[in-house]
């Protein structure tokens, strides 16, 4: 196990959370590097930010919500009635 996590110090980063105007900078180390701080980190599809805001979090799903109804959009007119109803209903 720790061979592994010797192996991804490169990928390892750190964000300090926190609600106040400004949040206080830490320098974390894992044994001799230094983790690089990031004001927002991305961790199983889930955007969080340093300052617990979900707007970038959300504004990427908004977006790829967006173009995945533009496809629907394209291909509906080429679907008969029935099959239309039941790809608007599922999206």
């Amino acid at each position: 196990m720790e061979d592994c996590l010797l192996k991804c110090k490169s990928k390892c980063k750190s964000t300090t959370l926190s609600r106040k105007r400004i949040p206080s900078k830490l320098d974390l180390h894992f044994g001799d590097h230094q983790l690089a701080s990031t004001e927002e980190l991305d961790i199983l599809g889930v955007t969080i930010d340093n300052r617990l805001s979900w707007s970038k979090h959300l504004a990427k799903i908004s977006i790829r919500a967006g173009r995945k109804l533009g496809a629907v959009r394209r291909v509906a007119c080429k679907l008969n009635t029935k099959s239309r109803a039941h790809n608007l209903q599922s999206t």
